[in-house]
């Protein structure tokens, strides 16, 4: 049976049944779902993108880090205790945001951040992945366990704005954009 004729006889089906049953589009023939009979459609579900949740399993050796100055050799790395329990206590715990992009301008220099963002997303190269990892784990280690997940979120955000704030304000001062 060609298309136009599959078309044809949905047609001749539907203005033959009452006017109770679902319609049937006939701009999409073949449609991946369809609609039950019941009084009302179902729809097809649509899966939300699943939650990131941070989980490490590493056993071996730790680096503890407090500056950009990294150990080539450590192959894991977290954040000094004193140094992220300091800025821990500035920061409110309902905006978790400052906690992040604090650690980020300690961890990172300058030339590090311009150009990238947290993730590497939009055209923009990612941060040391060893260095974000211990920021994520500053956020599971410093942070309630059942909100971690929901501020480490909130410190990836502010840390991308702070790069781009840091750069697009210098950039404004210099000359560069009108």
């Amino acid at each position: 049976m060609s298309n136009d004729d599959h078309l044809r006889t949905l047609k001749l089906e539907i203005e033959e049944d009452d006017e109770d049953q679902p319609i049937i589009s006939h701009l999409y023939p073949n449609l991946p779902f369809h609609y039950a009979s019941t009084s009302s459609p179902s729809f097809p579900v649509v899966k939300r993108r699943r939650k990131q949740r941070f989980h490490c399993e590493w056993q071996g050796p730790v680096t503890v880090i407090s500056s950009p100055n990294v150990p080539a050799h450590a192959m894991e790395l977290r954040v000094d205790e004193d140094l992220a329990m300091s800025i821990r206590r500035q920061v409110d715990i309902n905006n978790p945001g400052p906690f992040g992009w604090q650690l980020a301008k300690l961890l990172f220099t300058e030339e590090e951040l311009y150009g990238h963002n947290f993730n590497g997303t939009d055209q923009k190269m990612p941060l040391s992945p060893r260095r974000v990892h211990a920021i994520q784990h500053a956020f599971h280690d410093y942070f309630p366990r059942d909100i971690a997940d929901e501020a480490l979120a909130k410190g990836r955000t502010a840390i991308n704005q702070g790069i781009r704030n840091m750069f697009y304000v210098r950039n404004r001062k210099d000359g560069d954009y009108p």
